[in-house]
């Protein structure tokens, strides 16, 4: 309860009731993530087929096996940026889940360089390629961010600029497997580069983004 004189209440005790009103888990956030991230994929999938297409050879084995590390940093970034961001849904949630989601994206890249078959080195990527990479991601990224903040707005979140930077990388992630259907660079050291950097971005765009939206 407020102070019955002056009404005055500290933060600590104003999230402490703001919880207690909450259900256990962010049921809310995830049941509109639920209902409108697919619509945003989907959204996302079709905008890359109608404007770039899709890798030829895509089913078969070998392409299979050599994009298969992108596909890997893709969902590792989604899975970890987006539960770290979910996490933040509550006002009492820790403010963390950046580290976390730096070091699996961090472990899925050394898997990636540990295991790379293509011979491809730094000095073979292809810079036109890699712009191509910097812009499209970020825009495929745009309505799946849409969909997470929106489900962010649904909890209460104290950590705006964070919750909005790991849904910018959640964000980024999922742009980066629909991406992966298109692109042909397939070396680690073009994973490393400029799909890290194209998330980053997705995750700078829901940085500024988060305390404009998520505020309560």
């Amino acid at each position: 309860m407020l102070r019955e004189k002056g009404f005055g209440v500290k933060t600590d005790e104003l999230i402490d009731l703001l919880a207690r009103d909450l259900p256990t888990e962010p049921v809310r956030p995830v049941g509109v993530l639920l209902r409108w991230l697919p619509l945003a994929a989907a959204g996302a999938l079709a905008l890359l087929g109608l404007t770039l297409g899709f890798r030829p050879g895509l089913t078969t084995a070998e392409v299979m096996a050599v994009t298969s590390f992108k596909w890997l940093f893709g969902l590792v970034l989604t899975t970890a940026a987006g539960i770290a961001a979910l996490r933040l849904a509550r006002p009492d949630a820790p403010p963390g889940g950046l580290g976390m989601t730096a070091a699996a994206a961090l472990a899925a890249l050394v898997v990636a360089f540990l295991f790379d078959t293509t011979g491809l080195t730094f000095a073979d990527m292809s810079f036109r390629a890699g712009l191509k990479c910097l812009v499209v991601v970020p825009l495929l990224a745009l309505p799946l961010m849409a969909a997470i903040l929106a489900a962010l707005g649904e909890g209460a979140v104290t950590e705006p600029r964070l919750a909005g930077g790991l849904a910018g990388l959640a964000a980024g992630g999922m742009a980066i497997l629909i991406y992966a259907l298109y692109c042909t660079e397939d070396g680690a050291a073009f994973i490393s580069v400029w799909y890290v950097t194209a998330a980053l971005a997705a995750g700078a765009v829901g940085a500024f983004s988060g305390p404009r939206l998520l505020r309560w």
